[in-house]
C-alpha cells in the first residue's frame, strides 16, 4: 500500500464585485476555474479555456444553493 502524505494547501478562489467581473478588463475564467461574485453571493465554474463571466458557469442554475456559504469572511 502506498504511503499516506499530508498536504498543507490553501486554495484561494477569484473573487470580486459585480462592477469588477463586468468590466472589459476582468481576466475571464479558466476552465474549472471557480469565481465568486460578493455583491450577488454568485459563485461560478469556467467552462472552458477562457470564459468571461456571463458566459461561466452558474452553480444556482444547476440547482446548488450558495445561500449561507459567502455569509464568512471571503479574504
Amino acid at each position: 500500500m502506498a504511503e499516506e502524505k499530508t498536504l498543507k494547501t490553501r486554495i484561494v478562489l477569484r473573487r470580486g464585485t459585480s462592477s469588477q467581473w463586468a468590466s472589459p478588463n476582468a481576466k475571464p475564467l479558466l476552465g474549472g476555474e471557480i469565481g465568486i461574485d460578493l455583491d450577488k453571493k454568485i459563485i461560478k465554474i469556467g467552462k472552458s479555456v477562457s470564459s468571461y463571466w456571463k458566459d461561466s458557469i452558474d452553480l444556482s442554475v444547476v440547482g446548488l444553493s450558495t445561500v449561507g456559504v459567502l455569509s464568512g469572511e471571503v479574504n
